[in-house]
């Protein structure tokens, strides 16, 4: 299902104070949970403390379940930032937001509204925005339709107040769908997922351990595997978590050399397909491995339906100051089709 967004701006009040608003909402469905950001501009200045308050002109009750506390945080930007539409900074707060979610009152004509108390001193010409984040207590109007909101501000000296306008459907969700036909096959399979290369003395030899990668298709486009490590998070590499902490790592770049003090690696070769530059079939050079899953690196490819075996070589040297104990890494291979 594909979410739509909501964000209508219309200015339809402008008092002394406040140059322009939007209020963006995460769901524009009625009586859903939603997260919002609101940006506004201020053409005046405010003082150190003041209070932000929204409310919502129509449908009262509908909006605030019962009375209760929001989390707000400030932001410096929203799905809808353009040109001078950006937020410059996150709104301030004069020591922590303390925000309210305050049910509106039929028979006295109160209005639901949100209040924002603890706001900092605001600077004119500045766009300020604050995230409103999904809560249980607060939903959208159970009834669709074009809803106004308030924005005002009130350090006690000053009172700057902007309508904007939200519009509510039955359902902002578009299910999509489709079939896929069994008229190709992949089986991809590693042929060890537990190796251990033992003991590494402390400014000894490499060790390697070997396993496997298999592919059995009928793809016509062809077929890949690639890698990635996650080590301690930021280097890939052999991991030790508890204190002291240490890292053999993988290479961060292209190369590792016998000479260095230290490494972790892997080599790639096979009888058929293609290995990419960064893998070299000789000994001591070995792929960088990176780190996470957005930078894994591909070893291997094959642009014509075949079935392969690719050897994989580890390799692991700990350095003389390498610390004492217990190491691991976890490869994450991906295997993929092309068509």
């Amino acid at each position: 299902m594909c979410t739509f967004f909501a964000f209508v701006y219309l200015s339809t009040l402008q008092a002394s104070g406040l140059e322009r608003a939007y209020l963006f909402i995460e769901r524009m469905q009625v009586d859903v949970e939603t997260e919002m950001i609101l940006m506004f501009t201020p053409n005046s200045n405010f003082s150190s403390e003041g209070e932000l308050t929204l409310t919502f002109l129509t449908d009262i009750g509908e909006w605030c379940l019962e009375e209760s506390s929001l989390s707000v945080t400030g932001v410096v930007s929203s799905p809808v930032d353009m040109g001078s539409w950006s937020i410059d900074v996150e709104l301030p707060t004069s020591g922590s937001f303390e925000t309210t979610c305050i049910p509106g009152d039929v028979e006295e004509e109160i209005y639901d509204k949100i209040v924002v108390e603890n706001v900092g001193g605001l600077n004119s010409g500045v766009s300020y925005g604050i995230l409103f984040e999904r809560s249980s207590n607060f939903t959208t109007s159970s009834l669709d339709g074009n809803k106004k909101v308030a924005i005002e501000l009130d350090d006690g000296a000053t009172q700057a107040t902007i309508e904007v306008a939200i519009n509510l459907i039955e359902a902002d969700g578009v299910s999509l769908s489709a079939f896929v036909s069994d008229l190709s096959t992949i089986s991809c399979v590693i042929s060890d997922t537990n190796l251990s290369f033992g003991t590494l003395p402390r400014d000894g030899n490499y060790i390697t351990k070997q396993h496997s990668l298999s592919i059995e298709t009928n793809l016509v486009d062809g077929y890949y595997w690639a890698v990635f490590g996650q080590g301690d998070g930021t280097n890939a590499g052999l991991w030790k978590s508890t204190l002291p902490t240490s890292l053999i790592p993988s290479t961060g770049s292209t190369i590792i050399n016998l000479s260095q003090n230290y490494g972790f690696g892997l080599n790639v070769s096979s009888a058929s397909g293609n290995i990419p530059d960064n893998f070299d079939n000789v000994p001591g050079i070995f792929g960088a491995i990176n780190s996470g899953s957005s930078n894994s690196r591909l070893i291997f490819y094959e642009e014509s339906p075949a079935s392969s075996n690719i050897s994989i070589t580890l390799v692991a040297r700990a350095g003389v100051g390498t610390e004492v104990g217990e190491y691991s890494e976890t490869l994450t291979y991906l295997c993929g089709g092309l068509y």
